[in-house]
């Protein structure tokens, strides 16, 4: 976690590409930080250092359309059970946040070097459901 907090740090200091490289240079990192700090670009970076402290909970009170919050219950980078409450309380209805054991929130396509890991069981039949349901 030391690592990431670098980055982020970098981030909310406006630190651009370069500056951001230097901070993840500047000490140890776990391999698997290290392979997705590859992957960032100056157009990832200026993405990324606006999330980084985004409360998107204002946000999801305007909404007036259904809502599906689905957190990784393994994610160490999200406070999940907090988010899981704060969201569940945004929407007003119980089912609108799920957990899935041993799963990330940031699901992207396989990388060639990696060998994918599938959905948990029950994941994507219950994102179809949710999504038939409400797409009218």
């Amino acid at each position: 976690m030391a690592a990431y907090d670098r980055v982020v740090e970098a981030g909310r200091r406006d630190a651009d590409l370069a500056e951001a490289n230097r901070w993840f240079e500047a000490a140890p990192s776990p391999p698997e930080f290290v392979e997705n700090w590859a992957e960032v670009d100056e157009r990832l970076w200026g993405s990324m250092k606006r999330k980084f402290d985004h409360d998107p909970i204002p946000h999801a009170l305007r909404l007036r359309c259904p809502q599906l919050a689905i957190f990784g219950g393994a994610d160490e980078l999200v406070p999940v059970a907090d988010s899981v409450a704060l969201f569940t309380a945004a929407a007003a209805h119980p089912d609108r946040g799920r957990r899935w054991p041993s799963s990330c929130s940031r699901r992207r396509p396989p990388r060639p070097r990696r060998r994918r890991r599938p959905p948990r069981p029950g994941y994507l039949d219950a994102l179809t459901r949710w999504i038939t349901a409400h797409a009218g």
